[in-house]
């Protein structure tokens, strides 16, 4: 059987909350993690959020200025020398 724990925290004037310690180690939350509010039922659920499978991703791709870059860029990628624009 599940067991449950009742932690508190106070908000401030600006809406900031501590996530109390034995909260931040069961979810394993590190500074600068997400966290998700899910209210269903009128009880609120608090979780890390999901991180996006596109996050490992950014920067993997140079930034280009036009078509003719990107179209440059997946030739080279290819190997395709021989293509005339």
């Amino acid at each position: 059987m599940a067991s449950t724990s009742v932690l508190s925290s106070v908000m401030d004037s600006d809406g900031k909350i501590v996530v109390p310690a034995e909260i931040q180690e069961q979810l394993g939350l590190k500074k600068g993690d997400k966290l998700e509010f899910i209210i269903k039922d009128g009880q609120t659920i608090v979780r890390q959020a999901p991180v996006s499978s596109f996050a490992e991703f950014v920067g993997a791709v140079p930034v280009f200025a036009n078509i003719a870059e990107v179209n440059a860029w997946v030739r080279d990628m290819r190997g395709d020398d021989d293509v005339v624009e």
